[in-house]
């Protein structure tokens, strides 16, 4: 089917609209304040609790199951399509498949430390979406690309509200840090065997418009690295206020 295809019904590739970049992100947003508003009622409502658990899990595992049957079925590689560049080592496939396995096997802690890294990697990929998807509304990849980044978003908070899973000032330090060792670590991994997994390296700059603003990858990498510092205090201080709101004192 022609909807399934990588490039159906846009063999020429095709620039994200405006409708079709910005109406995921407000989406994502106001599924935030009305978890924020509702809060006390999920809390409290194990049913609707159990609903809410089994409807993410559900857009989450479509999003990645997803993105592989398209790999499988239409796409030439080295291994049923898949290659070097298809392992789920992006930012959001790593995020994707943590949350997962936080919500069914509760890993509070893991939720943490994956908290901020998430959060970014998810709000980046949406906004910079015209850097990495080159197909619009009437294809798959575009509803599947942003039901998952809305999902990893939405999830994180959500995971957070519903099991008072809140993050103290430490742990949201701890947070970035290993948000940093990670990024760190897929650099070096990219540099060995030639992948641009998290956009980090001398591939990612080749492929990535964005970055052709600095001269070179090591330029593009700082800037990364920069981007981070200046996220992590605007988004300490949203997460702060919808702790505020969001949690249940006697």
């Amino acid at each position: 089917m022609e909807f399934f295809k990588p490039d159906g019904y846009y063999p020429n590739g095709h620039d994200i609209g405006f409708f079709e970049l910005w109406i995921p992100i407000i989406i994502s947003f106001l599924i935030i304040v009305i978890l924020v508003k509702y809060s006390k009622q999920i809390k409290t409502n194990p049913i609707l609790k159990k609903w809410l658990d089994g409807i993410l899990l559900g857009l989450l595992i479509f999003a990645q199951l997803g993105s592989w049957m398209v790999t499988i079925l239409y796409r030439d590689g080295t291994f049923f399509g898949f290659t070097k560049h298809d392992a789920p080592l992006h930012l959001c496939s790593i995020s994707l498949l943590a949350l997962i396995y936080i919500i069914i096997a509760k890993k509070n802690y893991l939720h943490k430390l994956l908290f901020y890294g998430s959060l970014f990697g998810a709000v980046l990929g949406m906004v910079f979406s015209y850097n990495t998807i080159t197909v619009g509304i009437k294809n798959f990849e575009y509803w599947r690309f942003f039901i998952a980044h809305l999902s990893i978003f939405v999830g994180y908070i959500y995971y957070q509200v519903a099991n008072d899973n809140y993050l103290t000032a430490a742990e949201g330090r701890q947070s970035i840090a290993f948000f940093y060792a990670l990024l760190t670590f897929m650099l070096i991994f990219n540099l060995i065997f030639g992948t641009q997994y998290i956009y980090l390296g001398p591939v990612a700059y080749e492929n990535i418009g964005l970055f052709q603003m600095v001269p070179n990858w090591i330029y593009a990498t700082v800037l990364v690295y920069v981007i981070v510092a200046i996220y992590a205090a605007p988004c300490f201080a949203i997460n702060s206020v919808i702790q505020k709101k969001t949690r249940i004192t006697e």
